[in-house]
């Protein structure tokens, strides 16, 4: 069973942990992640099987800088990629600081050979999917771990991603992995997973709408149809919670739990000001505390009102969208 512990307290223990192949689950800006030694071939396998994960779903490497993506990535000069991570990936003076958060962007890009990798994280196309969060808890690790982490979020394989490490732990109680799962008062701010972007050329794809929402935002193109699967969230069902749901919903029938937005409000509201950000924010935790009042057996529908499609609130209904997938 794994053990919730405190990332200031006990840090040496997680990374002591990673070091001798466990997994750990941290804390990022974005959501949390499911860490294991990205040079480690066991350590990549065992994150699949911890989460039950199809093997062609590609896993996000976490990075502690930008230098490290030079590493493991071919990445030309004066690129769109290299201008990306200058602009969004360079590390704020302050990580503590409330406004920090730059690091929800990730990065698909070709894979160096012969690079410290293991091969199971990339893909047949040949590319790897890098991050460098900035989130303090999430750096640290990484640096003290010495190495790179293959960090998917902390979740069964399609179930709603956690933002807590009670959620964590509510998906993992009962198994091995992963060993710890560490606490820090500085929460997952975004609450919603990076945007992905396919960086490898001058024309950029976006492949999972999410966190990030830099300003060049509206230059970048969606992905063909029949892209291959090169990045997480690429799959048509992912994020689901174990009751049904209902979407764009105006009132709250009597068979019904519902989950606000603005005006509209239910059991819980993701955000009354009608604040994207705020609803972000809440929009796994207050799903999971809906699921939870409706176990055992799931008979009530989660009525979801409408969010506007907009800034965060693409990435909220892309969410929402691959939760009633069938």
């Amino acid at each position: 069973m794994p053990q919730i512990i405190d990332a200031s307290a006990m840090m040496q223990q997680a990374v002591t942990a990673l070091q001798q192949g466990a997994l750990v689950a941290m804390p990022t800006e974005t959501v949390y992640g499911l860490a294991g030694n990205a040079t480690d071939d066991a350590a990549v396998r065992l994150i699949y099987a911890t989460k039950s994960r199809p093997a062609h779903n590609p896993l996000i490497v976490h990075i502690a800088s930008i230098a490290d993506a030079y590493d493991l990535a071919h990445i030309v000069a004066g690129s769109v990629a290299e201008k990306l991570m200058q602009k969004y990936w360079q590390p704020p003076a302050d990580l503590n600081d409330g406004a920090m958060i730059l690091g929800a962007l990730t990065l698909v890009l070709t894979a160096k050979e012969n690079s410290a990798l293991s091969k199971l994280l990339i893909t047949d196309e040949g590319t790897i999917a890098l991050r460098l969060p900035h989130h303090p808890t999430a750096l640290e690790l990484i640096e003290k771990a010495g190495f790179p982490l293959a960090a998917p979020s902390a979740n069964l394989s399609g179930q709603l991603t956690p933002t807590r490490a009670e959620h964590v732990m509510r998906h993992f109680a009962d198994v091995p992995q992963p060993h710890y799962i560490l606490t820090d008062p500085c929460p997952c701010h975004y609450g919603i997973e990076s945007t992905i972007i396919d960086a490898r050329g001058e024309r950029l794809n976006i492949l999972r709408q999410g966190s990030w929402q830099g300003e060049d935002f509206a230059d970048i193109a969606q992905p063909e149809k029949n892209t291959p699967i090169i990045a997480p969230g690429m799959l048509s069902r992912h994020y689901a919670p174990n009751s049904r749901l209902r979407l764009n919903a105006s009132n709250q029938q009597t068979d019904e739990l519902m989950l606000g937005f603005g005006k509209i409000d239910g059991d819980l509201n993701l955000s009354p000001a009608g604040d994207l950000m705020e609803a972000a924010h809440h929009f796994y935790d207050y799903l999971f505390q809906l699921d939870q009042m409706n176990s055992p057996d799931y008979r009530k529908i989660i009525a979801v009102a409408k969010i506007p499609a907009h800034d965060m609130g693409i990435a909220l209904n892309d969410r929402l969208a691959r939760a009633i997938a069938r």
